[in-house]
């Protein structure tokens, strides 16, 4: 992504044969499940999942005319989109292994819905019912009394990244003035 933004797309710049193989990896490395593998990834694989889908996300608006290539990047993106839509758990929140779980965490659940808008962005559908659950989990995950947003929902840890996270997600979302954003940042002020 940080190649892309520098002006190196799939098919122009310094860097762009550099830019085409790392989408074509993940492309590559995206299972049938809708899952990006990678060997290396052991402990927080759905982190990964997200950035991967963020990544191809941004690419897709910038593939080119290659007809399969950019076939295949929109079945590999729309896979990843459904991956997450499946295993967002009980709680609207998500998890570090690729499957539904009663277990849910912060960052992850943040990941996800980074992804997702992006997804949505480039005009993949996205279930808007996935979006409002996890906007829920956000919410829930938020400390009263401080601002800052936990680790997990109901869980006294709080973190000053994840806050600013969450933050920067619900903005993206759409959310710029509520009384739980302005606590928020409130808190970060602090």
């Amino acid at each position: 992504v940080s190649l892309m933004a520098a002006g190196n797309l799939p098919d122009r710049g310094e860097h762009e044969r550099t830019v085409r193989a790392a989408i074509d990896w993940l492309v590559d490395h995206c299972d049938e499940t809708g899952y990006f593998t990678t060997d290396g990834d052991t402990i927080s694989k759905m982190h990964g999942h997200g950035y991967a889908l963020l990544a191809l996300t941004q690419a897709c608006g910038m593939y080119g005319e290659d007809g399969e290539g950019r076939q295949r990047l929109r079945a590999a993106i729309d896979r990843g989109v459904r991956l997450i839509e499946s295993t967002q758990g009980e709680t609207g929140g998500w998890s570090y292994e690729p499957r539904k779980s009663p277990d849910h965490e912060g960052s992850v659940t943040v990941c996800m819905i980074q992804a997702l808008r992006t997804a949505r962005d480039a005009g993949f559908a996205v279930d808007k019912r996935v979006i409002e659950r996890a906007v829920a989990y956000m919410k829930r995950s938020q400390d009263p009394a401080s601002g800052a947003f936990r680790y997990r929902i109901n869980d006294p840890k709080t973190s000053w990244a994840l806050t600013a996270a969450a933050l920067s997600t619900l903005n993206a979302l759409g959310d710029y003035g509520s009384e739980l954003v302005t606590h928020g940042f409130e808190s970060l002020e602090e």
